[in-house]
């Protein structure tokens, strides 16, 4: 089965900012390029057997079974429904899990 992947505004935003913060932060800013597309690539492999990725920690806190994908130091937090694959919020590994307030309108 495939599924269709999608990605909320959250999303979206989470990734344009870790890509900026990489262009600024490395010396060379091509990386940030090579993070960005990484990143796409990694997203879209979820369109294949989804449910590998592990239940995230955030899964306690969210009405729906949140599940995370690993990408060098970054979780993409995603939420399986039906057919769809919906990808919430990317965050930095080295931050404790996303909250209520983190998640919230991650949705649209």
């Amino acid at each position: 089965m495939t599924y269709r992947v999608r990605t909320t505004q959250r999303a979206e935003a989470d990734a344009e900012a870790m890509y900026l913060w990489i262009a600024e932060h490395e010396a060379q800013p091509v990386n940030a390029l090579r993070w960005l597309d990484g990143l796409q690539d990694a997203i879209a492999s979820l369109r294949e057997h989804p449910l590998r990725c592990p239940r995230a920690p955030e899964t306690a806190h969210f009405d729906a079974e949140v599940r995370q994908l690993l990408f060098h130091s970054h979780r993409v937090l995603f939420v399986v429904e039906g057919e769809d694959v919906v990808v919430l919020h990317i965050r930095h590994a080295s931050r404790l899990p996303a909250n209520d307030e983190d998640l919230a309108g991650a949705e649209d």
